[in-house]
């Protein structure tokens, strides 16, 4: 799992609320490197989350990407994407 971290970088972290993270490797993930992660929560508590820091405010006109696929979302279950500021909250 180190070796997975490592070439995914070591600024994520992951909260798994009651859920579970795993890292993957696989000629079937469509990330340019097979190299991805995910998260599954099934306890209905808290969602499951994974976070990492930006070094810097971002300047004018600089961008964040994201690449996400999810799969199998339970009826009446959700997924997505939130950006938060320094202070942790949700700014989008």
């Amino acid at each position: 799992m180190a070796q997975a971290r490592q070439r995914l970088g070591n600024a994520w972290t992951f909260n798994d609320n009651g859920g579970s993270h795993f890292l993957a490797n696989s000629t079937d993930i469509n990330s340019g490197t097979g190299n991805a992660w995910g998260l599954q929560q099934t306890t209905g508590a808290r969602a499951a989350e994974a976070l990492r820091t930006l070094p810097a405010t971002l300047a004018v006109n600089q961008t964040v990407q994201v690449d996400m696929d999810n799969k199998g979302v339970t009826s009446g279950g959700s997924v997505g994407v939130c950006l938060q500021n320094a202070s942790g909250t949700s700014a989008f």
